[in-house]
């Protein structure tokens, strides 16, 4: 599984985040606004950043890091820093295994938080990334 599958995973079966955004977590950015139901919020979008595969003398670690960004986007600041919190508290902290047996943990890497990029649309959005190890399961 590719860490930024692994953290949608994550995210998308987490109830307290589920509570908060329902299924409005969304690979790269959030759709377009429709002007007459207004903004979809809460909600997150995840990307990869970058990746690499570790590697060893044979080629066969398994493992791969990447960087995954989650921004949180809400109405209001104290909306958007609740969801970047649940979400921290969901990625980091313990090791997981996700639904194909892939062994994953990661680390929170930074976050911070935008102005909004329209006038006429007042969203706030807080930023963070994570850094993603997975191991592929392994073969027997």
């Amino acid at each position: 599984m590719s860490p930024e599958q692994a953290v949608y995973e994550r995210i998308s079966q987490t109830a307290t985040i589920v509570d908060l955004v329902a299924d409005r977590i969304e690979p790269k950015r959030l759709p377009q606004m429709d002007p007459e139901a207004g903004p979809q919020t809460p909600a997150l979008v995840y990307f990869l950043v970058d990746d690499q595969d570790e590697t060893t003398q044979d080629n066969r670690s398994g493992l791969v890091r990447a960087r995954i960004q989650v921004d949180a986007y809400a109405e209001t600041y104290a909306a958007v820093v609740q969801l970047a919190g649940v979400v921290k508290a969901a990625l980091i902290g313990e090791k997981w295994t996700a639904s194909d047996g892939s062994r994953v943990w990661a680390f929170y890497g930074g976050g911070r938080d935008f102005a909004p990029e329209d006038p006429d649309v007042v969203l706030e959005r807080r930023s963070a990334d994570f850094l993603v190890t997975c191991r592929a399961p392994r073969q027997t």
